[in-house]
């Protein structure tokens, strides 16, 4: 499996979790200062004028003030974008990779972990005061989902899913992750392919929709998961 490629999506900075929940981020100044644009929600508009964050912010309206997500406004612009995904049996399994695997404030270690080491354990980190939440999953919650989506009839192929939004950030740890998943994985038998460096809001579209999703750490798949459940 060719892992050579650059994992970078091509959209820099793009945050969808983020912008969706966070109207300080919306609004506030641009994190990209090179483009010269005023709010992230301009750069945004101006530099993904069809993405799913441009939808979403042209419909919120009345809401923008408001933190979290509101899912009716998401459906409309997941139903307006131009994606279409077929979908099958396969089990989808996201992976957060890029920047997350040079992070070396992990709260059970304190230093920055090698591949096969978040490989194992994951990375746990501290985002409020008194909450940690997994930026990257540990093999155990791979391990015990793929086991959940057999048992409901899932084929045995896997499909790898993730991007690296900030280019040149963390490719070389994520190719060295991504190597390691695929051997475990061909180990227990699966067929594994990969979808990675793909474009974000298909992406999330796709695993909005497949049968058999296995999420990783970080807020793109707690975004996932809580759309999926409000299709529900």
């Amino acid at each position: 499996m060719d892992l050579s490629a650059n994992f970078f999506t091509g959209w820099d900075h793009y945050r969808l979790a983020d912008m969706l929940r966070l109207p300080n981020l919306r609004y506030g100044k641009s994190l990209v200062q090179s483009n010269n644009f005023n709010t992230e929600a301009e750069r945004y508009l101006n530099l993904f004028p069809n993405s799913i964050v441009s939808l979403y912010l042209q419909n919120l309206g009345y809401f923008s003030s408001k933190p979290g997500v509101h899912f009716p406004i998401l459906h409309q612009a997941v139903v307006k974008h131009h994606f279409k995904p077929k979908t099958n049996n396969d089990i989808f399994l996201h992976l957060r990779i890029g920047d997350v695997c040079l992070a070396d404030n992990d709260v059970r270690f304190n230093r920055k972990l090698s591949p096969k080491e978040l490989a194992i354990h994951g990375l746990l980190l501290q985002y409020g005061q008194n909450d940690t939440k997994y930026y990257m999953q540990p093999w155990k919650h791979y391990a015990l989902h793929l086991n959940r989506c057999i048992k409901l009839g899932a084929s045995r192929r896997v499909v790898l899913v993730g991007g690296i939004h900030r280019e040149g950030k963390g490719q070389n740890e994520s190719i060295q992750l991504i190597q390691l998943y695929i051997k475990q994985l061909t180990k227990l038998g699966y067929t594994v392919l990969h979808k990675i460096g793909g474009n974000p809001d298909e992406d999330f579209i796709l695993l909005s929709s497949v049968p058999f999703f296995i999420p990783g750490g970080g807020g793109y798949a707690q975004l996932i998961e809580d759309y999926r459940n409000f299709r529900k």
